[in-house]
Parts: structure tokens; C-alpha cells; sequence
């Protein structure tokens, strides 16, 4: 029987052999919607622009890979947080983003109170950040 950190790095392998980015979230700064153990599906920001709200992977000051929503943007400086910090990120410039997280594939199950706190999150996150844009 393949361990966990087995079914990661084949789930991994996989990803990268369909053309896509995954990674494995490792912290807790995006609790609920994203937990120690699951995987993120990222694709390159390029052309894409990226908006207040959005999730994305950057590369910080000592060289992390950081997932954090994005919360300002002014010009090329990008302020991010996570959902279960209470304070904001160092401000980032626009080419230490890494790319923009486009699906995720979550480790376990989750509850039904879970998968509700989840949706209720990410439902509040989307629309606070969209009114900002007003």
C-alpha cells in the first residue's frame, strides 16, 4: 500500500505529465479552504491579469513558495494575505508571482460542516473582493 506522501508525489507526476503545475500546500495560512496535505493546480499568470481576490503562488523574500490571496494591487506591487492571517504580507512585485491557482484536488474528506465552512468562505472572499473592484 503507497503511503500518502507516495499518492502525493504520483498525483504530482501526473499533473506535470497533463502540462499542469501542482503543489503541495504545506501550512495552515489558507484554513479553511485549503489544508496541510492538498494539492493546488496553478497555471502561469502571463497574459492573465491577476485580480483582488484571486489565489495565487509567489516566491518571497527568503525564496518560499507562499499561497495567499491577493488583497491590493496598485501597478506592479501586489499586497497578499492569507484567510486565516490576520495581518498582511510584505507587498510583492508582480514577477515574484509564480502563477495563479486554478483548481485544487483536496487530500481527504471533508466533512459536511467542512465542506460547508469552505464554500461559505470562499463564496464571502469572492464577493467581498468583487465590490472593492466598484
Amino acid at each position: 500500500m503507497n503511503s500518502s506522501f507516495e499518492k502525493i508525489v504520483d498525483s504530482l507526476i501526473k499533473l506535470h505529465k497533463n502540462n499542469k503545475e501542482g503543489m503541495v500546500v504545506f501550512g495552515s495560512s489558507m484554513y479553511p479552504v485549503l489544508k496541510p496535505g492538498d494539492i493546488i493546480i496553478i497555471e502561469k499568470a502571463g497574459n492573465e491579469k491577476i485580480c483582488k481576490g484571486q489565489v495565487i503562488v509567489f516566491k518571497n523574500k527568503e525564496g518560499k513558495f507562499i499561497i495567499h490571496r491577493v488583497v491590493q494591487i496598485s501597478g506592479s506591487t501586489i499586497i497578499t494575505a492569507g484567510d486565516n492571517v490576520k495581518e498582511f504580507d510584505s507587498p510583492i512585485h508582480i514577477n515574484d508571482v509564480v502563477g495563479i491557482v486554478k483548481n485544487m484536488k483536496i487530500k481527504r474528506p471533508l466533512s459536511k460542516i467542512e465542506r460547508n465552512i469552505r464554500n461559505i468562505v470562499i463564496k464571502i472572499s469572492k464577493w467581498i473582493f468583487s465590490r472593492k473592484k466598484r
